[in-house]
Parts: structure tokens; C-alpha cells; sequence
């Protein structure tokens, strides 16, 4: 099985929030080699930047975020480096989905791969709920 995870997922790897039970289960399942996991390279800016923000609300410890930090490097996804075709397709999705080009990014890497979305972002799901893109909220799963 291959899936595209997005920064929503990823950072519950991380730290112990709503849903992250589900999250785990996906590490679990790349650890056992039942699924692939692949990302866009933004998922290594984008889970960086929450850990900055969690720092910035004193939900954890600047300490806590290096050593988080750390625990991610260490987590093998597949990343994908967007070029400049997959750069356009994600604007396009974006006007077209009304989502941001950082979300599209993950679509569009998810339609290339021909995997699935997994996203624990409900807006961004029901966004593109009536598309053809295959994506799947992160609470819904059953896995």
C-alpha cells in the first residue's frame, strides 16, 4: 500500500495529541513493511515549523523540540523534491480546491505516485471530498 502523508499526520507522530494513536499505526505498518510512505520534501519545513509553534505556546520545551527534531530524522519516509510540472499542477489545485499550495503539493504528489491522501486535516478533506483524488481522513481509518 502506498500512502502520502501530510504534516497533520506526521506531527502527531511526535507529539501525543488527538488521533495520534492512528498515526502511530502507520510507522507501524511502514516498520512491518506493510505500507509505503512517501511525503513531499515541505513535510520536513512544515513539521519543524509546528514544533517551533508548540515551543512558542510553552507546550513543550525548546529541548523537547531538538530532541523531537532528532526522533523525526530518524523516521525513513520516501521524500520528493517538487519539480517546477508538479509546482504548477499544485497552484492549479489550489485555486481550483481552494486549498493552499502546500496542501496541493501533497495532492499532487499523492496523484503522481497513485497513492493515497492521508490527512488528519478535515477541512482539507472535505474539500476534496467530490474529486477525484484518493485521500483519507486520518480518524476514519481502519487500520
Amino acid at each position: 500500500m502506498t500512502l502520502v502523508v501530510d504534516a497533520s499526520v506526521a506531527v502527531k507522530w511526535l507529539i501525543p495529541e488527538e488521533y495520534s494513536q492512528q498515526a502511530l499505526k502507520l510507522l507501524k505498518m511502514l516498520a512491518e513493511g506493510v505500507t509505503e510512505l512517501h511525503a513531499p520534501l515541505i513535510l520536513k519545513y512544515e513539521v519543524h515549523n509546528a514544533l517551533r509553534t508548540y515551543v512558542s505556546r510553552k507546550i513543550i520545551t525548546a529541548e523537547n523540540a531538538y530532541r523531537l527534531s532528532r526522533i523525526f530524522s530518524q523516521i525513513e519516509l520516501s521524500y520528493h523534491e517538487p519539480g517546477w510540472k508538479a509546482l504548477e499542477a499544485s497552484l492549479k489545485q489550489a485555486i481550483e480546491y481552494g486549498v493552499t499550495v502546500y496542501d496541493a503539493i501533497y495532492i499532487t504528489l499523492a496523484q503522481e505516485l497513485d497513492a493515497t491522501l492521508i490527512t488528519a486535516d478535515k477541512d482539507l478533506c472535505q474539500k476534496i471530498e467530490d474529486t477525484n483524488i484518493k485521500a483519507a481522513y486520518l480518524p476514519q481509518l481502519n487500520i
